[in-house]
């Protein structure tokens, strides 16, 4: 038997216009579990402090300009990019392992360049850093997988990166011998 599973669609509030917008909202849980995995490594990299997360998935910036997909990946990427033309809600629908909250506020242009450990809200209730994500692109049996992370912290702080990843017995690993692609900022 084959089912087909669509996005159901929810509204979801557009912040920096006030004006309400349709996202479709991300079931994938195949996916979450690949950004539960990202996720828990950045969260531990942050002193397992609760991470910001957009409510919002991302379209991320072009691959193409750092990294050919390796030719095993080629259906992740397919998938990714179909994907990516698409705005989904996120939902509170990741594993356990790290602490988090999906916050509303698109932050980027209120962010100062303080260092992350020292800063502080100003009490706008706009949080000081943010992780952005994309949806997940997987290959026809989901056993290759391709994410996109981007960390921002203010006007000349952040991080970016595609990551390729595959689904091993212990879960999702990232994908040994591929290179990943990322930059600071």
């Amino acid at each position: 038997m084959v089912l087909l599973l669509l996005p159901a669609v929810s509204n979801a509030q557009d912040t920096a216009g006030g004006r309400k917008s349709r996202a479709a909202s991300y079931a994938d849980r195949e996916g979450y579990a690949v950004l539960s995995q990202l996720l828990a490594e950045w969260s531990k990299a942050n002193g397992d402090r609760p991470l910001n997360i957009y409510r919002l998935t991302i379209r991320p910036r072009d691959p193409g300009q750092c990294t050919k997909f390796p030719d095993d990946f080629l259906d992740a990427a397919a998938d990714f990019k179909k994907k990516s033309d698409v705005e989904f809600a996120l939902e509170n629908r990741f594993l356990p392992g790290f602490k988090y909250k999906l916050v509303k506020d698109e932050p980027e242009s209120s962010l100062d360049r303080t260092p992350v450990a020292n800063r502080k809200s100003k009490g706008t209730g706009v949080p000081t850093s943010i992780y952005y994500i994309s949806a997940v692109g997987f290959d026809k049996r989901k056993t290759r997988a391709i994410a996109y992370v981007k960390f921002f912290c203010g006007e000349l702080c952040g991080q970016d990166n595609f990551y390729f990843l595959l689904k091993g017995k212990n879960g999702w690993e990232q994908a040994s011998g591929v290179a990943g692609c990322g930059r600071i900022f």
